[in-house]
């Protein structure tokens, strides 16, 4: 996890705030069992059934998934859902909308869904990893200028969290949220 990031920010140029992103990470681990037999809505043309896990982006940093040997973890590219294949002993990385507002929209978070077409139980488990409570989010002054204007307001998880908890599902919650408007004139 900890050598992704390095990476990434090396990458951006940006190896001065290695350690703004690495010393104060907080970590969200969550076990998720969807029933191979269960039907909470269908979509008939695709013969596809979801399971509670509808299309959405993550609010953290990095989202690190692995999963039992049943698929069910897709991506949107292009308006085309496309099936993530992992392999056993293998991980999905996923950016999520926090790394993405921290790079000023230099990295994109990932649109995914999970679904369930068979019979037999899908187990995964993800790691999100955040900057902990208290710390603000905010774009390096590196990463802002005439021709990269700020995309995304300042913020602390806490308060994301709890705006995303009282509003209905949206993939623009996150947007809603920090993201800045600029007037055209």
């Amino acid at each position: 996890m900890k050598m992704l990031k390095r990476m990434i920010l090396e990458n951006l140029g940006l190896k001065n705030h290695i350690h703004e992103l690495l010393d104060p990470n907080f970590i969200m681990f969550r076990f998720t069992h969807y029933k191979g037999s269960s039907i909470i809505s269908e979509d008939h043309e695709n013969n596809i059934k979801y399971d509670g896990l509808s299309g959405h982006t993550d609010v953290s940093f990095l989202t690190f998934i692995s999963q039992n040997q049943v698929n069910g973890l897709q991506i949107n590219k292009n308006g085309e859902w496309i099936d993530v294949n992992l392999s056993p002993n293998s991980y999905a990385v996923l950016c999520g909308d926090s790394f993405k507002a921290w790079t000023n929209g230099r990295l994109h978070s990932v649109y995914h869904r999970v679904t369930m077409s068979g019979e037999i139980d899908r187990f995964s488990i993800q790691f999100n990893t955040y900057l902990k409570p208290g710390h603000f989010i905010e774009a390096p002054k590196e990463l802002v200028d005439e021709k990269h204007p700020l995309l995304f307001k300042p913020y602390e998880m806490l308060g994301l969290f709890s705006y995303v908890a009282s509003r209905d599902s949206s993939v623009d919650v996150f947007k809603d949220y920090c993201g800045v408007s600029y007037d055209k004139m």
